[in-house]
């Protein structure tokens, strides 16, 4: 046995020395979720019956955080053996529908006691006796009041959010003991205690602006199996927790598996056992160095996806049926499963929709979720390429099969070779573990460069037109990507009406500036009127006094308007006027745009295009906003426009400009919007 090593955790108070400020909020909710009948229990594939009583109730718990932006995470635990997707993918979606989450803001994690209940599953593989009708429907019932209490305990978490601080750091217990054995006959199940193992305990504590504390979250890497009995028990796990929230009346416990995937807590099979180690791991949380906790501040950075991992060796029809004509097993009970699966689909999947969910905590660390049953040589790994502030869980989102490093494979033994239906039960892919770090990787550093680089600078820009429509139909594209991406766009119009004119009962400067408002509300900008009329707008002294003191006034970044050869006088006018206060004192980048080319722009050669396919429909209904202009007309001759445009830049749709010069100093239009010229 290792000797046990003291966790410098989390259950000191932060206090002012800590240098917390109540910047986070913080939500807890708990619920039992113990089967109310007796039922089969999940993990062990020899049980021979039901569960006969219960010797600790199951929980499953959540922890709801939120940043100083508003950025919200989820966090849920459960005395479980573990969840698939079929089941955490429809109570995400229910928590996005009532709460507004997204799926990468919610982490399920299980602590995977063999003594919890068996989820209905259908290609479940255990247990080898196979199940009656009458027991198939009590899963049916437990499952689906299952996911009912995950979202109900997420919603009262999110009901009790308060004002918070958080404190993390990384502490030792030392049961776990690998227990991939060498032998004369390869590797088996037994005791190696020379192997690899993960000592780290994770924690994270959170307490309330007086001190109180709310909430420890903390894990281990060691398979939660000290018992192998038909009792109802959360094992380790189980009595770790029960005995911090004895010692903490109020506050809410979680506990998440580490990559124990190839750890057991040895010896094992006695009650005794199993509360001793939930001692030791209670007492090691409890055992805290004054001063070693690291306050977290700043927003955090959250990243979901999931990495299609190949199988390696599909089994045959033939093999199959074989193995579905042997005595009672996992392999028996699994091949009928697969054979279901084949009558129904015709062949099996090929790869395997793998998840993987990661978050920063702000000045905290980087939590890494890996689905399955990782070994632990994915956590060793990650945490020395990625650094001390690394957390790697495991158990999380989909818990499908054991998942195997490269070295496991190659070694072979248990957790090599043993999957589930839902692989057909192929090994993994040789390349298994790149293809998980590689796309922890580019999780992490999508995180952490967002924490850690300075937010992109919010740019100034304006679009001058002659009349309300003019920025809409020469620029509208670009003016709604700007705003999408948080730029500061302002629309000014010189003209408005022209003399007396009324359209229907209203003059017509009401009406117009009635439209370029929806219009530009549409697109995202804000609007200024210059209110010139019509036939009286020129580029005289007074005209270029006024422009100019307003561009002063907002001090753009970029300012766009008319290319200078234009048919009508107000575009011409307006480009003038632009183009003068650029040479008198412009501090800023001047683009040209066009509208209704070859009928009032001349001779436009842009040499910059915008792909604007993603943003057409935007455009289309705020140029539709002018109804007094009849939009369907010039609607046409800009679509017409659009796809000449994207002609000649490799486009479906572009919009086209000219940049007069690139300004030292001087920002340019994102070059992500632009594109040049094919030729």
């Amino acid at each position: 046995m290792k000797a046990l090593f003291a966790l410098t955790l989390i259950l000191a108070p932060l206090g002012p020395a800590c240098g917390a400020s109540p910047d986070w909020k913080a939500g807890t909710a708990r619920m039992v979720i113990t089967p109310q009948e007796p039922m089969w229990m999940a993990g062990y594939g020899a049980r021979t019956n039901i569960a006969t009583g219960k010797l600790q109730d199951l929980f499953a718990k959540a922890l709801v955080l939120e940043d100083p932006v508003g950025h919200r995470l989820v966090l849920v635990t459960t005395d479980l053996v573990g969840m698939r997707a079929a089941l955490t993918d429809p109570v995400a979606d229910e928590l996005g529908r009532k709460h507004g989450l997204a799926r990468e803001q919610i982490l399920f994690t299980s602590s995977h006691t063999h003594c919890g209940p068996l989820l209905t599953d259908k290609y479940h593989t255990y247990p080898a006796t196979g199940l009656a009708p009458v027991e198939e429907e009590k899963l049916r019932r437990y499952t689906e009041r299952l996911r009912g209490q995950l979202v109900q305990v997420v919603g009262e978490a999110l009901s009790a959010m308060a004002p918070a601080r958080l404190a993390w750091t990384n502490g030792k217990a030392g049961f776990a003991v690998n227990r991939r054995e060498p032998t004369p006959r390869g590797i088996i199940n037994g005791t190696n205690l020379l192997g690899p193992v993960d000592h780290d305990v994770p924690g994270l504590r959170v307490e309330s602006v007086e001190g109180r504390l709310l909430a420890v979250a903390f894990g281990y890497a060691c398979h939660n199996t000290t018992l192998s009995f038909y009792q109802w028990c959360g094992d380790y796990a189980g009595f770790a927790q029960e005995y911090l929230e004895a010692a903490h009346p109020g506050a809410t416990v979680l506990f998440f598996m580490g990559c124990g995937g190839d750890a057991n807590p040895l010896p094992r099979g006695t009650v005794e056992l199993c509360q001793k180690y939930g001692r030791q791991l209670a007492d090691a949380v409890e055992t805290v160095l004054a001063g070693r906790l690291h306050p977290i501040s700043g927003s955090a950075r959250l990243a979901f996806a999931r990495v299609d991992l190949p199988l390696d060796k599909l089994p045959t029809r033939d093999e199959l049926e074989a193995q579905a004509k042997g005595k009672p097993s996992y392999t028996q009970r699994r091949a009928v499963g697969l054979l279901q699966v084949l009558a129904e689909r015709g062949t099996f999947a090929t790869t395997y929709p793998y998840p993987i969910q990661v978050w920063h905590l702000g000045s905290g660390p980087t939590w890494i979720a890996l689905g399955g049953e990782a070994v632990v040589d994915y956590s060793h790994r990650l945490k020395r390429e990625l650094g001390p502030t690394t957390w790697v869980a495991s158990y999380a989102n989909d818990v499908m099969a054991y998942i195997p490093s490269s070295r496991v494979l190659q070694e072979g033994g248990y957790e090599a070779t043993i999957t589930s239906a839902e692989l057909a039960g192929s090994a993994w892919g040789p390349q298994t573990e790149e293809l998980i770090i590689g796309k922890v990787h580019e999780l992490v550093a999508r995180v952490r460069s967002d924490q850690t680089k300075s937010p992109p600078r919010k740019l100034r820009i304006i679009v001058l037109g002659g009349h309300p429509d003019d920025p809409e139909t020469g620029c509208g594209g670009l003016i709604a990507l700007l705003a999408q991406a948080g730029h500061e766009v302002t629309v000014g119009y010189t003209t408005c009406f022209r003399g007396g004119r009324k359209i229907g009962n209203e003059p017509e400067a009401v009406v117009r500036r009635r439209e370029a408002t929806a219009a530009c509300e549409i697109l995202g900008a804000k609007p200024h009127f210059f209110d010139y009329a019509h036939e009286k707008l020129t580029a005289d002294e007074a005209t270029l006094e006024t422009v100019s003191a307003w561009l002063k006034q907002v001090q753009p970044d970029i300012v766009l308007t008319h290319w200078p050869l234009d048919t009508h006088p107000n575009h011409h006018a307006t480009s003038s006027l632009v183009w003068q206060s650029y040479l008198r004192d412009g501090n800023w980048n001047l683009y040209f745009f066009e509208v209704m080319t070859d009928q009032q722009t001349k001779g436009f050669r842009p040499e910059l295009y915008l792909d604007i396919e993603s943003v057409r429909e935007i455009k289309r209904k705020a140029c539709f906003r002018h109804a007094s202009q009849k939009p369907d007309d010039f609607w046409r001759v800009h679509e017409a426009m659009h796809r000449r445009r994207g002609e000649e830049c490799g486009v479906k749709f572009a919009e086209a400009y000219f940049l007069v010069e690139a300004k030292k100093g001087c920002p340019l239009l994102p070059v992500s919007f632009l594109s040049r010229r094919k030729d």
